[in-house]
């Protein structure tokens, strides 16, 4: 009994420090893959990877390793690292790996000395892809390039799915769309409107909720030519089987299952594409950025998702918004986080 008064306070102090001591995510890089078909570039396809994971360790302490220490550990389960993966293979890839992530892509060199990477990052825990693209100068800024690039992958690996490209200055046309009760919604508005963003009317709150239904949360996928976040599985192992004893039915309801895979699958992005553009007109241009911010079913915590309306691109991507108090409204609250981020830079910084 005499040791109980010892115990309480080290048990606090536990719980309080014990995540201090856990190890940094761990993350695997696979080869850059040269898209461009000049065979001259190929020695990029290792530089490049090699030089993110070295940025990634000196300057944002995570573990890390390199394509053949990869290639070890992937043979040593019967496979090997390849140049290219698809987004349904990466799972296999990052389980065998060992890893918390696994990061591959590929780069394009473009006129005028300039090059176009892409990274994709398959996470183990979640078996989410989360695809960028950055561009910059092939000569002279190439470490900038790839520094910008690192800062991009750490933010993302360390602040819960954080991507954002810009700051959102106050003033600007926000279309919003959420999950919340009719009753909620107002409550949501409000930090918008305080800190002086004008908010478009883009789902009403007088007949309810038109989000109520559970296919909301595919919202929190998205897919534009700048970014992407998708679910890695096995869908695209689906196979048609049909023979010479097929009548024109069947066959008419294969092509429908065809193009249905086209449009929702292989060309999801230009689907996505043609709809934002198709938002863009039904509003008449009076929409900058179009938010879309899930919440679960307490309210304790969000995800957003924001795209610039002019340009189709994915503008900022977070996930696990929690509100600052527990005795706080969670709706309002998290608005607020959300309407007090908008016009920070990247970096934290305000817009200048």
């Amino acid at each position: 009994m005499k040791l109980r008064p010892l115990f309480i306070p080290a048990l606090v102090i536990a719980v309080l420090t014990g995540g201090a001591g856990a190890a940094a995510a761990d993350v695997a890089f696979g080869y850059l893959h040269n898209r461009s078909g000049n065979a001259n570039f190929d020695y990029l396809e290792t530089i490049f990877p090699n030089s993110f994971a070295s940025s990634l360790a000196s300057q944002h302490a995570l573990t890390v390793y390199k394509p053949s220490t990869v290639d070890e550990r992937l043979k040593k389960r019967g496979t090997e690292l390849r140049k290219t993966y698809t987004a349904g293979e990466l799972a296999d890839v990052v389980k065998n790996a060992g890893t918390d992530y696994f990061i591959t892509g590929s780069f394009l060199p473009l006129p005028g000395n300039r090059i176009e990477i892409r990274l994709s990052i398959c996470a183990r825990k979640t078996l989410e892809v989360f695809s960028f693209t950055s561009t910059g100068k092939m000569e002279t800024e190439i470490f900038r390039l790839v520094d910008r690039i690192a800062q991009v992958v750490a933010t993302y690996l360390r602040e819960d799915g954080l991507y954002k490209t810009r700051a959102v200055p106050a003033g600007t046309r926000i279309a919003l769309v959420t999950n919340v009760s009719s009753e909620e919604l107002n409550r949501f508005y409000i930090p918008f409107l305080e800190r002086g963003y004008p908010v478009l009317c883009a789902q009403n709150n007088d007949t309810g909720a038109v989000t109520d239904s559970p296919r909301f949360a595919a919202f929190r996928y998205v897919t534009t030519k700048t970014g992407s976040l998708e679910p890695c599985g096995d869908a695209r192992k689906v196979r048609f089987y049909h023979g010479p004893w097929n009548n024109a039915r069947f066959d008419a309801r294969v092509q429908e299952a065809r193009d249905f895979f086209r449009k929702f699958d292989l060309d999801y992005a230009q689907t996505k594409e043609k709809t934002l553009e198709r938002m863009a007109k039904g509003f008449g241009g009076s929409v900058d950025v179009l938010m879309i911010v899930g919440f679960s079913d307490d309210r304790r915590s969000s995800w957003v998702r924001a795209f610039d309306m002019k340009e189709g691109s994915l503008l900022w991507m977070k996930s696990n918004l929690r509100p600052d108090s527990r005795f706080e409204d969670p709706v309002a609250a998290i608005a607020g986080r959300i309407a007090a981020d908008l016009p920070l830079t990247p970096g934290g910084a305000p817009a200048r």
